[in-house]
């Protein structure tokens, strides 16, 4: 099951984690370090977080690229207006009337609207849905740590499992009896010794 996961009977059991390459490699690296038998509880949870924090930077850097990006769309709207005061004020000198010199200034007013209404309107909340999708891609490696440190702390199976559930977002956690119906009709009552 560990050496060949799309082969496996177990793995096939359950499509969702059959679909995720990263999340397989994720449980059968550590199946393996834990079979190996060498490495103590500290130092597995030790690795699995060092690992999690990786993925979970990984995936936040286009939530952060859309941060800088909102942030600085402010002083570009400040940019435009400052532009938009100097060819107002350049053009007074020419002997523009005061109702073009008006329509000069509000449209150079309109480049920190922009700015300000894209910053707050658009760009942060884009990085803010762009930060909770990366937090709840990472919740299922966080699940299987949880699982995976629980058992090696000989916690029963189901125990483990629960353990794994308590760490996922409400929207994605089952019932704990929707949990124990789901193991019972892939694993059978094996797991609850």
């Amino acid at each position: 099951d560990i050496s060949d996961p799309k082969q496996s009977e177990l793995f096939a059991k359950y499509p969702s984690v059959l679909k995720s390459e990263r999340l397989i490699e994720f449980i059968t690296d550590y199946f393996r370090m834990m079979m190996d038998g060498t490495v103590t509880l500290s130092q597995l949870e030790t690795v699995m977080a060092q690992e999690i924090e990786v993925m979970n930077q990984e995936s936040l850097e286009p939530s952060d690229s859309m941060v800088t990006l909102a942030d600085s769309m402010p002083a570009f709207g400040i940019v435009a207006a400052i532009v938009g005061v100097i060819h107002t004020l350049a053009s007074i000198k020419l002997g523009k009337s005061p109702g073009e010199i008006g329509g000069s200034i509000a449209a150079a007013l309109t480049g920190t609207l922009f700015g300000v209404f894209s910053a707050y309107a658009f760009f942060a909340p884009i990085a803010r849905i762009l930060e909770q999708n990366a937090a709840s891609d990472v919740k299922p490696f966080e699940a299987v740590k949880e699982i995976l440190i629980a058992y090696y702390s000989n916690f029963s199976p189901m125990i483990a499992v629960e353990y794994g559930r308590k760490v996922m977002f409400t929207d994605q956690r089952p019932t704990m009896k929707e949990l124990s119906e789901g193991v019972m009709a892939t694993s059978g009552n094996k797991l609850t010794g």
